[in-house]
Order: structure tokens, then C-alpha cells, then sequence
């Protein structure tokens, strides 16, 4: 008799796991600190004729609130708080020993240059605290994580915490990845779906497909594995367009490498089933934590500085005309994955969006490749000069980009960056050649390279262009250089409307 299904909330594992973190942290530098400075100074040298005070361990416990901070960061760096299928002890001992290491090297740099802002400028830290830390810290890690393996796999034996799996095979290999995935405990999948298309007919596989959205929405599947060899990266990309906003799903492929983008494939498994992820962003490792860390930072810190203007501006907009205040449109992001994006509202509610469809259709499809004379005094990519769907409030805060600001929120939610490519509208990306699709390979931004280039006067392929150049060339200092150059776009008002 198969044991009971319950349902676990998703949130409850992580968040013991991040507790259960912060007291290993506090704990095993604590008693670092006691050990050192209090029982065993009895068997160390006396320092100075006398042996130390208590007092000493004040400028270590000056270092506490930070010392969670750095640890849980090294952990998410290492991997350890991934949500993975399979529970492997082995793997889990050499990230522990290399969060551990890291973390500790943090510590030490941090001590000796934080010193309380000099008040402790005099003071020579210990190393044996920071290494009795450290043994103290992994084996408490490990230790912890044995724990929570055990419970997990309790919890899977109940059937919760499992990635429900919809599985796309040829017919070939179903029943070897059946019987890989047939452990839940160990491999953490539960197949919920089957689909099959059969490659001797491709006419097939597109309507395979078409079924593959409404079986993720029914049976809210986290992975999709794929284990037909007809299926492209393009066809994966059409399925993500039809999901909902916000949904995120994990997209495995079993076949070979043809049809797939190089720079968007890395290697992994599930079970002893070798699969190619092939959704992953191009900036990866220590450039995306940098890169998101600058967009939390500067987001946050620009919604604070900017509240007085986000406030008037919502005063005015409801003022002038009946409606919302916000503008929330279904946006295009990274590989296709939809989500709300955030405006003010700089139109009249109700608005036909016909004009702008046709806009839109007619540069992709490269009827204006060359900017007319009309163009040339603003008709655009995205917009109409003197359009009268805008308001006078609307017009005002388009000029001087005002209207973009709520996408600050966008940016702390990860749907976002503050740089990279602008979130297209789905009726745009059904317009897509394959090439256009490249600009979907990261997360969309708030500025980019074409708002400094140009920004209303470039043609659309023209931006694409840039795009792309902007993903295959990213930097740190690339990013910090288009956001003061918008910054210095913004105050002109240049190009808007």
C-alpha cells in the first residue's frame, strides 16, 4: 500500500535550512570565541605577564551581525541552497568544505578591515579563533545537513518536496528514465505527464507541444524533461511564451546538441540520467552574483531617494484622467518566460493597442528598415510620436522617462535587471526570425545599449543588434557606463516621447 500523499508547503524546508544556517554561524563563532579566550587560555602562553581578560572578545563580537550575513551568502554562492532532485551526502561534503573555506577567508578579510570604524585599530585578532571557527562551523554544517537530508527524504517518502516532471519522449528511452525516476526519495521526480511525438512524423511535434502548457498549469510541473530528438530550442522557447507569468520551469533535454544555442547548454543529470539544461543565463558564477547584488543595491536605494517624485507622479496621473495608476502589461523575458511588468499609466484606459501592432509587425518584418523623414522626428520602435492615446500627464512623464520608474520593483522581484535587453510584448515575439530570439537569452532591463544610441530613432533590427552585442560582450564596467550615460540621456529628455 503506496504510503499517504500530504502536501508540504515549499517554503518550510528553506526556510529551517537558512535558521537552522544563521545559528551554526553565531554558534561556532561564539564558542570559537569561549574556547580561545576563556578555558583554554589557561594552557596558552601568557601574554604581556598576565593572562588576557574577558574583555578581550569584545572586537569578536563586534564581527556577529555580519558573520550570518557572510556565511549565508557563501552558501547560496556554493550551491547549498539550490533546490536539488538528488540528495548525494558525497557532493554535499565537498560544497560544505568549500562554503566553509570561503567563508572563513571572508571573515578574516572583513575583521581586519571593519575594526568598528578604527575603534579597534590596535587590536590583534586570534587566528586560532577564526580556525577553531572554521571546524567548528563545517562539521556543524554537515552535521546540520544530514539532518535535513533524512527529512527530506521523509518528506518525499510522504510525497512532498518532488519536482513533478512532465516527460517528452520518442519512445525510446521512456522506460529507462520511468525506472531512474521510480526512486522519489533518492532522486526527488515525480513523472505526472507523459507526452509522445514520434520523430518519423515532425508535423507531430508541434502538436505535442501546443498540449505541453495547459498540462504544466494543471499539474503545476517544476521540469519539463525532453528525450525527443525533433524538439529545438526554438520549439521550447514557443511552449515557454504560452505558460503563465511568473511560472518558472526547468527545462531538461536528454538528445543531441544540434538544434541547441553552445552558450545557453550545461551538463548535469537526474538520477544516472545525463541531461543538458539548456535554459541558463550567459553571465554566470561570481558575474551574476555581482551583477544582481548592483541591481538590488541600486533599485532599493533608488526607490527610497526617488519616493517623493513616485508620489507625485501618482497623484497627478489620478487626477487627470479615471483609471489605475499603474500600467500592468504581460512582458516577454528571459527564454520566453512571461511576467507582469510595471508602468505609470501615461494613456487613457481602454486603449486600442491595433496601431501599435502594426507598428510593431511592420519593423520586424523590416518594411522600415530605413528610418522615413517622419522617423527621423520620432516614430520609433516601440512608440507614436504625438499619439492621442497619451495624456498630458503621460506625455510630461514619457519625456523625461518618469513613467519607467515602477520597473524599479520589477528589478527587485528578479523578473528584471537595471541593464540589459527591453521586455518585449508577446504579439512581438510571435513576430521573431530565430536571430531576434537571441535578445531573449537574459534577463531584460530597464535601460540598454539602444537608449543611449539613438533610442526612438533606431530601427528595430538596428536594436536587436545591439542587444546582442551587449550579450555577447557584457561586462561589469559596461553596464556602470550605459547607466550613467542614460542618466545623462534621461536629464535631456532626448529622443522621447
Amino acid at each position: 500500500m503506496s504510503p499517504r500523499r500530504r502536501r508540504f508547503p515549499e517554503w518550510i524546508l528553506p526556510t529551517v535550512q537558512i535558521a537552522l544556517e544563521i545559528g551554526c554561524a553565531l554558534g561556532a563563532f561564539l564558542i570559537a570565541c569561549r574556547l580561545w579566550l576563556g578555558p583554554l587560555a589557561e594552557w596558552r602562553p601568557v601574554v604581556g605577564g598576565a593572562i588576557r581578560d574577558i574583555s578581550a572578545s569584545a572586537p569578536y563580537l563586534a564581527l556577529l551581525p555580519f558573520i550570518p550575513l557572510i556565511r549565508l551568502a557563501v552558501n547560496w554562492h556554493a550551491g547549498l541552497h539550490e533546490r536539488r532532485g538528488t540528495i548525494s551526502l558525497l557532493d554535499d561534503l565537498g560544497r560544505v568544505f568549500k562554503a566553509a573555506t570561503i567563508g572563513s577567508a571572508c571573515i578574516i578579510c572583513f575583521a581586519f578591515l571593519y575594526r568598528r570604524g578604527f575603534e579597534d585599530r590596535a587590536h590583534s585578532f586570534s587566528r586560532m579563533v577564526f580556525l577553531l571557527d572554521w571546524v567548528l562551523y563545517a562539521g556543524s554544517l554537515y552535521t546540520i545537513r544530514l539532518g535535513l537530508h533524512r527529512w527530506q527524504r521523509w518528506i518525499r517518502s510522504q510525497g512532498g518536496n518532488l519536482n513533478r516532471c512532465i516527460l517528452i519522449n520518442s519512445g525510446k528511452q521512456a522506460e529507462f528514465i520511468r525506472r531512474q525516476l521510480a526512486d522519489t526519495e533518492t532522486w526527488g521526480h515525480r513523472i505526472v505527464a507523459e507526452l509522445e511525438a514520434r520523430p518519423s512524423e515532425p508535423q507531430e511535434v508541434s502538436g505535442v507541444l501546443d498540449r505541453l502548457p495547459d498540462l504544466i498549469r494543471l499539474h503545476r510541473a517544476h521540469e519539463v524533461i525532453v528525450s525527443d530528438p525533433t524538439i529545438t530550442y526554438h520549439n521550447l522557447v514557443d511552449v515557454l511564451l504560452r505558460c503563465d507569468p511568473g511560472r518558472e520551469i526547468s527545462i531538461r533535454v536528454v538528445p543531441d546538441l544540434r538544434h541547441f544555442v553552445p552558450s545557453k547548454v550545461a551538463l548535469g543529470r537526474v538520477g544516472n540520467i545525463p541531461t543538458l539544461s539548456v535554459f541558463d543565463e550567459p553571465i554566470q558564477g561570481m558575474s551574476l552574483v555581482i551583477k544582481r547584488a548592483m541591481d538590488v543595491a541600486v533599485a532599493g536605494f533608488s526607490l527610497i531617494l526617488l519616493s517623493p517624485v513616485l508620489i507625485v507622479t501618482a497623484i497627478a496621473i489620478k487626477l487627470e484622467s479615471p483609471g489605475p495608476v499603474f500600467f500592468r502589461q504581460e512582458r516577454v523575458g528571459r527564454d520566453g518566460r512571461k511576467f507582469w511588468f510595471f508602468k505609470f499609466r501615461s494613456m487613457h484606459i481602454d486603449c486600442d493597442e491595433s496601431v501599435h501592432r502594426e507598428l510593431v509587425s511592420q519593423m520586424i518584418a523590416g518594411n522600415r528598415a530605413e528610418p522615413s523623414e517622419r522617423d527621423r522626428q520620432g516614430n520609433g520602435v516601440y512608440k507614436l510620436r504625438d499619439d492621442p492615446r497619451v495624456t498630458r500627464v503621460g506625455r510630461f512623464i514619457r519625456r523625461h522617462s518618469i513613467d519607467e520608474l515602477p520597473q524599479l520593483f520589477n528589478v527587485l522581484l528578479g523578473d528584471m535587471s537595471l541593464v540589459g535587453p527591453r521586455p518585449p510584448i508577446a504579439y512581438e515575439v510571435s513576430e521573431y526570425s530565430h536571430w531576434h530570439r537571441k535578445r531573449l537569452s537574459i534577463r531584460p532591463g530597464i535601460t540598454g545599449l539602444w537608449q543611449i544610441m539613438g533610442r526612438s530613432k533606431r530601427t528595430y533590427n538596428q536594436m536587436v543588434k545591439l542587444d546582442i552585442f551587449y550579450i555577447e560582450h557584457w561586462s561589469l564596467w559596461l553596464d556602470l557606463r550605459i547607466l550613467l550615460k542614460t542618466l545623462r540621456v534621461v536629464l535631456r529628455g532626448s529622443d522621447a516621447y
